[in-house]
């Protein structure tokens, strides 16, 4: 009887803690994402498509990032500020635009809050209202376009063919 009671009691609490609905946390501390050492997030594979927003507001700073480490635009809209991650700088260089305080800008991304207290937008796409750019970060689902998905250039290998019904090739 006991026994029969704490394989339900262990079975409950481990139902319990895999279908837990918690905060979006936009990956805190996973991956190898760079630029993350102050928010605490993984800015790279943080992507929360539960907390997509849109916002636009004017460039306050630009942290241009060194090192692969993320490009990290402070915008702002009245009291709102809001700190756009534009990928790392090296992809920013190549795929971006020139960017500059003062300019008006509107991002869309999955937005989190960091471990500094700061609201961050791991940003999909971005546009500067004045010149009419626009530059598209991320696939709709969040899959950053620097790490080779959706590019067309990924060097990861892949599976071979399967071919002879599953009898591998026999």
């Amino acid at each position: 009887m006991i026994r029969g009671r704490s394989t339900l009691i262990l079975t409950i609490l481990v139902f319990l803690a895999l279908f837990h609905a918690g905060n979006a946390t936009a990956g805190w501390g996973f991956g190898f994402g760079w630029g993350w050492e102050k928010s605490g997030l993984d800015l790279d594979e943080g992507y929360d498509l539960n907390t997509v927003v849109t916002v636009t507001g004017t460039i306050a700073s630009v942290e241009p990032g060194g090192d692969g480490k993320h490009m990290l635009v402070a915008i702002k809209e009245g009291e709102d500020a809001v700190v756009l991650a534009l990928g790392p700088r090296w992809y920013w260089n190549e795929k971006g635009f020139p960017l500059k305080p003062g300019d008006r800008l509107t991002a869309k991304g999955a937005k989190a809050i960091g471990k500094d207290g700061t609201i961050y937008l791991l940003t999909q796409k971005v546009g500067n209202s004045l010149t009419g750019e626009e530059t598209a970060i991320r696939s709709d689902a969040g899959r950053p376009f620097w790490s080779g998905s959706g590019r067309g250039n990924t060097t990861r290998p892949t599976a071979p063919i399967r071919r002879g019904g599953g009898r591998h090739g026999r």
